[in-house]
């Protein structure tokens, strides 16, 4: 059972890169004084950059608190426009004292999709925890 962690993960940077048959996505958050990096990659078919971003976040936080893989699940991840501007958001399902609660996150498009997704991902769960 996982308990809710009253501490924020800070971003530091994010960057995917596009290897054709697969994305390699860097994550660097920091908690406190801790740097936490993470690599993830997954195949190029398997949803895009900001796929990649939001599941290198996932597991950055997994390490972070110390949290089972099947304790945050990152379930879905979507670019979309908002008032006409380009947005990722994020679905995130975690589980509480034997209670599944979903996780939303939505970040504003600036310098890439990928940062955004790993702002929406540290959006929601850093609402979640810190709500205690």
């Amino acid at each position: 059972m996982l308990d809710r962690p009253q501490r924020r993960i800070k971003f530091v940077d994010c960057r995917v890169q596009d290897h054709g048959d697969r994305y390699e996505a860097k994550v660097a958050l920091v908690d406190g004084d801790t740097p936490v990096d993470v690599t993830v990659e997954r195949p190029s078919g398997e949803g895009g950059i900001a796929w990649a971003a939001a599941e290198a976040t996932v597991e950055a936080i997994r390490q972070v608190y110390g949290i089972e893989p099947d304790q945050v699940i990152l379930k879905d991840v979507v670019s979309l426009e908002m008032d006409g501007r380009p947005a990722v958001a994020t679905s995130i399902v975690t589980t509480v004292g034997g209670e599944q609660r979903s996780l939303f996150g939505l970040s504003g498009v600036v310098d890439s999709e990928g940062k955004a997704a790993a702002l929406a991902v540290l959006g929601a769960t850093n609402r979640f925890f810190r709500s205690g």
